[in-house]
């Protein structure tokens, strides 16, 4: 039975007018970002994958209407507002300080740390110490 079978099928095959050739197509590569979207590319190199991956931005541009999509998706997304409240926050707080402190005061390039405290800033002593919630 298997011998006539097989032989049913190479009569088919032999008989058959089109004989499709399946040569494989170039590989295609896709890298996603839930905010930025997808890229494909044919052979992306190391220093285009780390820059999607780092700065997704800058590979996405801004011409074309999924570009333009995406943009708007990032800036009216809550946490980009909310972190320019943040930003603002410490704008106001350094210019009402009369600029950045020292450097070895405060290492980081900002006021006093006890006016981030008093603009509402998290206190991690405060809090082990029980003083905030």
């Amino acid at each position: 039975d298997e011998e006539i079978a097989m032989a049913l099928q190479a009569a088919e095959l032999r008989d058959s007018p089109e004989q499709v050739e399946m040569a494989p197509g170039p590989v295609t590569y896709s890298m996603v970002d839930p905010v930025w979207g997808e890229v494909l590319k044919q052979e992306p190199s190391c220093a285009f994958r780390c820059c999607f991956s780092c700065c997704p931005c800058c590979v996405i541009g801004c011409r074309t209407p999924e570009a333009k999509k995406a943009w708007r998706r990032f800036l009216f997304s809550m946490s980009f507002m909310l972190s320019m409240v943040q930003v603002m926050i410490l704008v106001v707080v350094i210019a009402l300080d009369g600029g950045f402190i020292s450097y070895e005061e405060n290492p980081m390039l900002g006021p006093h740390f006890h006016r981030l405290d008093a603009a509402g800033a998290k206190n991690a002593a405060k809090i082990a110490n029980g003083e905030v919630l």
